[in-house]
């Protein structure tokens, strides 16, 4: 989708740098203006999509992380025994966040 809301914008670019001479003589650099920046702003619209996505999943990501670590610690809290292998479940916890966050962007 990305590539497809592009080739609008490269385009009208290729067709304004072989028509440039029209364009001045007919005063049309406005109206060539204006639906250069429509073009554009059509042109992002899937980026931004998918870069708010990526920003939902990964606040999802750290909610579900939190609601694990806070279980583990309150774990760890009712069951004082075990608390070393508790710390490193949370350090797992962690770095398996970190790295499901790097695949999502990815």
């Amino acid at each position: 989708m990305n590539l497809e809301a592009k080739s609008p914008v490269l385009t009208h670019f290729i067709e304004t740098v072989k028509g440039i001479q029209i364009l001045r003589a007919f005063g049309w650099q406005r109206q060539s203006k204006d639906m250069n920046n429509a073009l554009l702003s059509a042109s992002q619209q899937p980026y931004y999509q998918l870069f708010m996505i990526q920003r939902w999943l990964n606040l999802v990501l750290d909610v579900t992380t939190a609601g694990v670590a806070i279980l583990m610690v309150g774990l760890a809290i009712r069951f004082r025994t075990h608390s070393t292998l508790i710390g490193l479940a949370l350090v797992n916890v962690i770095f398996n966040n970190e790295t499901l966050q790097l695949l999502i962007l990815q």
